[in-house]
Parts: C-alpha cells; structure tokens; sequence
C-alpha cells in the first residue's frame, strides 16, 4: 500500500478499506470517503479530516492527536481512540447522536465541583431524562453500541 503520511488527498475513496495500523500522520484528507473502513490502530495524528466521512468506520484505538475532526463522524466503533481537547479538533464535526451522547456519558464519569450545593450531572440527567440516560448509560457501560 502507498503511504499515507505527509500526503494530500482530495474526495479519494478509502471506503472499505483495511487501514488498521497504518500512518496517516501529517496528512490532509479534504472531503474523503473511509465510510466502513478500518482505522484501528491508525497513526491519523496531526491530520485534517475536513469535509471527509467516517461513516461506519472502525475507529478503535485510533490516534486523532491534534487533528481536525471536521466532517462526518459516525464512526462504528471509537473507543480508546486519542483525540486532543482544543476547538479545531471539534469544530465542524457532524458526529453520530449515539457518540454525541458518548461524549456525554464520558463526561457524567467525572464528578464536578458543587455548584451551590448541587451536583451538576444532576441538571444533565434531567435534561436528559432519567430513562434515557439510564438506556445511554447501560449501553456504553456494556459497549452494546
């Protein structure tokens, strides 16, 4: 296979494609198409995913270190994968509402400071509703994703 690494791409398909392992570092892949592709495992560190679709694509232990993440996620599978906490790796993205409300589970894991006494996941559970974050909940506790 080619390398990846350091490369541009413009609206190539990757779809179905086996990249597990693979080094996509340094790499710009503008508008692309990895839907039901395999990234486990991928070095996609320093990456610019923009406009591209990760529809289905296994993302499991996938490294998104200081990456743009602006496009279409909706990945199958993304845990353990590596992503870095600044504004341009999620400014953009489109993601699945089922990793949306990953993102929010994830979070709930932590226990934030009171606010006047109250714990804030409290309001989120509310706004959320007790049944459903208890569904939301089970799901990625159980990885039944």
């Amino acid at each position: 296979m080619e390398t990846l690494s350091r490369k541009k791409f413009f609206r190539k398909d990757f779809s179905g494609q086996d990249l597990s392992g693979q080094d996509l570092s340094y790499s710009e892949f503008v508008c692309c198409n990895f839907t039901d592709a395999n990234l486990s495992n991928a070095n996609c560190s320093h990456s610019d995913f923009t406009g591209s679709v990760l529809e289905r694509t296994k993302c499991t232990h996938t490294n998104f270190m200081k990456t743009r993440l602006a496009c279409a996620f909706r990945p199958s599978d993304a845990y353990g994968m590596t992503l870095t906490l600044e504004c341009k790796t999620f400014k953009g993205m489109v993601i699945s509402k089922i990793w949306w409300h990953g993102f929010v589970y994830f979070a709930m894991l932590m226990k934030p400071e009171e606010d006047n006494g109250k714990d804030l996941r409290d309001k989120i559970i509310e706004a959320f509703g007790v049944e459903r974050y208890a569904k939301i909940k089970r799901l990625f506790a159980t990885r039944e994703i």
